[in-house]
């Protein structure tokens, strides 16, 4: 084998080792767009539950009962586009649990641990999911000292 060949060889060996360790750490090409269309997901239930927060305080010491549904504006308020599903375009599911309780579901491509190892910080531990619906349940806050308080997942 002559000294070219063992460097090509080498260079290849070296390259093929680099790239599998980027798949391995980052996932494929695939993989990292189901990333971001989750990614996408959390901020569009952190903005829904900020908008609803919003709305039950505006001018207010105690919250108002929460709506039975949500219009078209809780879907974009203070943002340019609207809070959809990144793959189907569906809106997110909401559900009044009572005045003060509801729910927002969205469903994702990623189990929790894979957007994690993808460097993303959770809202909190109960976002702890496998792939598929996660469904959230929250309280808008008498006191009004935060926008939202994520209690548990179910």
């Amino acid at each position: 084998m002559s000294r070219n060949s063992l460097f090509g060889a080498i260079f290849v060996a070296v390259t093929a080792a680099l790239l599998a360790g980027a798949f391995r750490l980052l996932g494929t090409p695939s993989e990292m767009a189901a990333f971001q269309r989750d990614r996408q997901r959390v901020g569009d239930l952190l903005s829904i539950a900020g908008a609803i927060h919003l709305d039950a305080f505006q001018g207010r010491v105690n919250p108002k009962p929460l709506p039975a549904a949500l219009s078209e504006g809780f879907y974009n308020r203070d943002s340019t586009r609207d809070c959809k599903d990144p793959s189907t375009g569906a809106r997110y599911r909401y559900q009044r649990v009572s005045d003060a309780w509801y729910t927002l579901e969205a469903n994702f491509e990623l189990g929790s641990d894979a957007l994690v190892r993808r460097g993303m910080k959770l809202p909190g531990p109960e976002w702890t999911h496998a792939p598929g619906p996660l469904k959230v349940k929250l309280h808008v806050n008498e006191d009004g000292s935060e926008a939202w308080s994520w209690k548990y997942r179910y």
